[in-house]
């Protein structure tokens, strides 16, 4: 199975011209947090993965990063233009 057919993925990024490699994101939530309301003090991590079915590349940003804030509001910006 590939990494992006994992429950919670969202496909976020362009698709290459062969039609495998992506960018996709998952936001993982503290257990207490609402999901329809996204804000940083309610997710524990977010989590990206990249190439073909997000096999090549990862990587896990917790909200310790002092980076996390920002990287997951460009994240989720990324999120909304490619769903509408």
């Amino acid at each position: 199975m590939r990494r992006c057919d994992e429950t919670g993925w969202v496909k976020i990024g362009a698709t290459c011209s062969a039609g495998r490699r992506s960018l996709w994101l998952r936001v993982n939530y503290k257990p207490d947090a609402n999901p329809l309301v996204t804000l940083s003090n309610q997710v524990e991590s977010f989590e990206l993965c990249a190439g073909r079915g997000g096999d090549d590349a990862y990587v896990e940003i917790a909200n310790d990063n002092p980076a996390f804030a920002g990287l997951l509001d460009i994240m989720l910006t990324a999120q909304f233009a490619a769903e509408t």
